[in-house]
């Protein structure tokens, strides 16, 4: 699983340490990472909540994101809890402007389509 692996890598946790905190084997550990063997579902979910991402995502099941999208996620990664909550309540306010924006423009086009019929 080459997304765990790069995300403890990223918390900078040896094998041997992130085995222990799952209590699993160094050898078992190793051999998931490596996709040797498959972990139980349990522990998938363990270490999605251990890294804040999706079981998708340690799986390898990208979905189309942007090298933008990418970035920010990993600048996500690092926040602390407070952080992340005035991150989010930023993203939303970007997300209303956005929204604002494209009502402008859709009534701008209105305008001018009807402007272009008379």
């Amino acid at each position: 699983m080459e997304n765990l692996k790069k995300l403890r890598k990223e918390s900078k946790l040896t094998q041997l340490e992130f085995s222990k905190k799952f209590n699993l084997s160094l050898r078992g550990y190793q051999d998931i990472e490596n996709d040797i063997n498959q972990t139980s579902y349990e522990n998938l979910i363990k270490f999605a909540d251990f890294f804040h991402c999706s079981v998708d995502y340690l799986l390898g099941r990208q979905f189309n994101e942007t090298p933008a999208q990418q970035n920010l996620v990993q600048i996500v990664r690092t926040l602390d809890d407070d952080l992340c909550d005035l991150a989010e309540a930023y993203i939303e306010g970007l997300k209303a402007t956005q929204q604002q924006r494209d009502r402008i423009r859709e009534r701008a086009m209105r305008a001018s389509s009807s402007s272009q019929e008379e």
